[in-house]
């Protein structure tokens, strides 16, 4: 991988571009996006890039459509899987699970 496409993190692993679908461009403008953040916050950047990479397969199905999109969608799906963990853990710590919401049960 060429340095330009990648920044490195506090523990030094590589941050590349999103979906490794990105063009050139935009990849120097994530970089400097993230060399611009706080350290906290170029953290939580990079769990954001990971929750993308998750579905970079299921983007390259789409080549076709903007890169931006695919990331944004593969990102909200994750935060959508973590939002139902959050409330399926909170329901059963509340007591208030029962097994219409919770057909695992």
């Amino acid at each position: 991988m060429p340095a330009q496409d990648a920044t490195l993190d506090a523990r030094g692993s590589a941050v590349t571009d999103v979906l490794s679908l990105t063009p050139p461009r935009h990849r120097a403008l994530g970089s400097d996006y993230r060399r611009a953040l706080r350290e906290k916050d170029r953290e939580t950047f990079d769990r954001i890039i990971s929750k993308a990479r998750q579905h970079a397969s299921a983007a390259s199905y789409c080549a076709h459509m903007d890169p931006t999109i695919l990331a944004i969608l593969s990102v909200l799906l994750e935060m959508e899987k973590d939002i139902a963990k959050i409330k399926e853990t909170r329901l059963l710590l509340s007591g208030e699970a029962d097994d219409e919401n919770h057909p695992s049960r």
